[in-house]
């Protein structure tokens, strides 16, 4: 369901003499983006990419699943930051993903070496209002 949301829209009429935009309905398509922050210890970083590029994901046959990226971010002194992210219709399938046998069957491939990982991924959803 699209909800209407409040946002500019820079090709509106001014409502008064000397204003330059005005509140405009903007239709929101909903969604839900599921995030993991992985703290990549220095010499791993092209080993953490390759498991993501060589794995099944087994997205493809999730309802609701839209699309994927994996983000690498800024490197500090001891690690480099990447982020998983995923776009999904809603929150409620995105959390249906979790339990379902397509995230089982990808994560048991999502072995690690030894030292890759500076602790544990750091888990962070987020409902998309504009």
């Amino acid at each position: 369901m699209a909800r209407i949301a409040i946002g500019f829209c820079p090709n509106a009429v001014p409502v008064v003499p000397g204003f330059t935009f005005a509140v405009t309905p903007v239709i929101v398509t909903p969604m839900f983006i599921a995030m993991n922050r992985f703290r990549i210890a220095p010499g791993f970083e092209d080993a953490f990419e390759d498991i993501w590029r060589n794995r099944k994901s087994y997205l493809d046959e999730v309802p609701g699943f839209r699309e994927f990226h994996l983000l690498r971010g800024p490197k500090l002194e001891d690690h480099t930051l990447f982020a998983s992210h995923s776009v999904w219709d809603n929150r409620k399938v995105f959390e249906a993903w979790t339990d379902s046998e397509s995230f089982r069957k990808a994560h048991a491939q999502a072995k690690s070496p030894e030292g890759m990982h500076l602790g544990h991924p750091n888990f962070e959803g987020f409902e998309v209002v504009l």
